[in-house]
Order: structure tokens, then C-alpha cells, then sequence
């Protein structure tokens, strides 16, 4: 086994992740986060993304804002951009979930992400939180933050429930009910900027021709 999560299409095979990427949630759902991270950091208000929900009743998200979109963003809300108590108001926590739920309408109904945390301090190599390869060290900012993943988590979801089982749709990976892979077919993939663990560069899909029966060989040629 390789560790590599893949789909066949049309008589391709697809390379879209590594099974150890996969978020499962207490309820035992399946989410792949990465293409989840790149559809929200496809809006330019956020620089770097990371879903959170590992053994959660739901998922929430980690946002470290673009300081300069962010500027623009706060007097939309009438808000002081400078004034860091601001990223913990109502509103603007609010306003950055409708963002959020936008940039992930065309994604299944378990994919939602129910609260989000802001911050304005880049994850960084220099920082400990990335790797020189520019991927996010998860762990370590889930230790960082973890006192925002837990705020996230005390009051329950902030639309009001977790996710209900009409909103997952045929072929969500329930409890090992199929694989999460249909997450991704909505999802552009332009080449840009680093955005952390969400770099849209890194996450190209690799295409090999083969037969719709086809298997990924393992390490040692099996």
C-alpha cells in the first residue's frame, strides 16, 4: 500500500492526496481537508488555511488573514482593522463565515465548516509552523492554537448543529462507507501564491493513463 488516496476517471487514475490528510470526525465521517483549504484560500481575504476536526463533532477552521484584504474587509464592517480584539467580534467572525460557506457551496453537506478562528500571524518556517517545503506542520499549530481550537469547540456550532444525515449526501464516507474522494469535483486548482499548507502548486493532480481496473502498485512492485 502506498498511502496515496486516488480516483479513477474516464480510464485515469487520479493522485489527490495522502490518506494520512484525512480528518475523521467522532461520528466516524471521512473528510479529506485539502481540497476543502484550497477553495477557502482561493479568497483573497485569507492567506493561509487549516481545517480542524480530528476525532471533533465538527469541523471548524484556522484563518490567518491577508493583512492588506483584511485593511479592506474591516471598513466594510466598520471595524479598526488595527484593533486585534476586532477578529473576536460577532460580526466580523459572522461576516468571515459567509465568506467561508461560499467558497465551499458546490462541497458536500458534511464538508461545512461550523466556526472559524482569525488571526493576522502568518504560520512560518521561521516560526516553527512550517516546513522549509512550505506544508504546514499541523500538529504543531494545533498545539500552538490550541487554545482558539477549543473556543471553537466549547460553544457548539455556530449554525446551530452539527451536521445532519440528509446534509452528506450519497457517497459521503460514513463509518467507512465509501471513499471521500467526491470532494473534489468542484474544485478549480489554479497554479499561485504560497498560502501554507493550502498551496494550490502542491496540490496539481497527477494524471496516468490505464485501465478503469487498474490498481496503484505498491512501494515493492505488488
Amino acid at each position: 500500500h502506498t498511502g496515496e488516496q486516488a480516483r479513477i476517471e474516464r480510464n485515469h487514475i487520479y493522485i489527490t492526496g495522502r490518506l494520512k490528510d484525512i480528518l475523521v470526525l467522532s461520528n466516524g465521517e471521512k473528510i479529506p481537508p485539502a481540497d476543502m483549504e484550497l477553495a477557502v484560500a482561493l479568497d483573497p481575504l485569507f492567506e493561509q488555511v487549516m481545517v480542524v476536526g480530528e476525532g471533533r463533532p465538527y469541523l471548524t477552521a484556522l484563518l490567518v488573514l491577508n493583512a492588506d484584504h483584511w485593511a479592506s474587509f474591516a471598513a466594510e464592517l466598520g471595524v479598526d482593522a488595527k484593533d486585534r480584539a476586532t477578529l473576536k467580534l460577532e460580526k466580523v467572525l459572522n461576516a468571515v463565515q459567509a465568506r467561508v460557506k461560499r467558497a465551499l457551496k458546490d462541497f458536500p453537506g458534511y464538508a461545512k465548516v461550523r466556526r472559524v478562528s482569525l488571526s493576522l500571524d502568518p504560520w512560518t518556517i521561521e516560526n516553527g509552523l512550517m516546513t522549509p517545503t512550505l506544508k504546514i506542520k499541523r500538529p504543531k499549530v494545533l498545539e500552538t492554537c490550541s487554545d482558539c481550537v477549543e473556543a471553537m469547540y466549547a460553544g457548539g456550532p455556530a449554525d446551530g448543529g452539527p451536521p445532519r444525515a440528509e446534509d452528506r449526501g450519497e457517497g459521503a464516507a460514513t463509518g467507512g462507507h465509501g471513499p471521500p474522494y467526491d470532494l473534489r469535483r468542484s474544485v478549480a486548482r489554479p497554479i499561485g501564491r504560497p498560502v501554507g499548507a493550502v498551496q494550490p502548486h502542491q496540490r496539481r493532480t497527477t494524471a496516468f493513463r490505464t485501465s478503469s481496473s487498474a490498481s496503484i502498485p505498491s512501494a515493492n512492485g505488488s
